[in-house]
């Protein structure tokens, strides 16, 4: 296990792959301001490891592995769900969105910025495509879940004979019919 340290804030990934360099550390929430609007709480960290190399074809590749809880809401009951994360991705630097087009399906595309990237906009960027398009408790553990009135209830008739139905041009109908 390598030492934690901390991360900084640009790098070089070509140059991180020529000396086969590892990184490892924390990332605060509140450090990533697209993940923080995310979260009902912005205490916590993700637990980061990078590892920077090259591919058979001489791709630079860095390999990211994050582990977090995030504390989401629920979209259920509006409370806070604790959602566990452990990601590994392997992202390939590239020079613009023309180059990302031509890497294989494996590898997620970074855009460099002068031959640099951001080690916590990976990080953001890994947690912020885990998150689930619906965050929800199991229903054992939701507030509304553990209410079975809320999923039992009879579902609701109206007293409406089928037959007995509104036509939208019904009005339409009646005039046509009076000239």
């Amino acid at each position: 296990m390598m030492p934690e340290q901390r991360l900084p804030l640009t790098i070089d990934p070509l140059r991180y792959a020529k000396a086969r360099r590892e990184l490892a550390g924390t990332v605060a929430f509140a450090q990533m301001p697209r993940l923080a609007e995310m979260l009902s709480a912005t205490e916590g960290l993700a637990q980061v490891q990078m590892s920077f190399l090259f591919d058979e074809e001489h791709r630079t590749v860095v390999k990211v592995c994050v582990q977090a809880t995030l504390p989401l809401i629920c979209q259920r009951c509006m409370q806070t769900v604790q959602y566990p994360v452990d990601v590994t991705a392997a992202l390939c630097p590239v020079n613009d969105e023309a180059e990302a087009a031509l890497l294989p399906e494996h590898y997620e595309p970074v855009v460099l910025t002068d031959e640099q990237c951001s080690p916590l906009n990976m990080v953001e960027e890994e947690l912020l495509l885990s998150i689930p398009l619906v965050p929800v408790h199991h229903d054992k553990d939701c507030a509304l879940g553990q209410n079975q009135a809320y999923y039992a209830a009879e579902p609701v008739v109206l007293d409406q004979d089928p037959l007995d139905r509104h036509h939208p041009f019904e009005v339409l109908a009646q005039l046509k019919g009076k000239k």
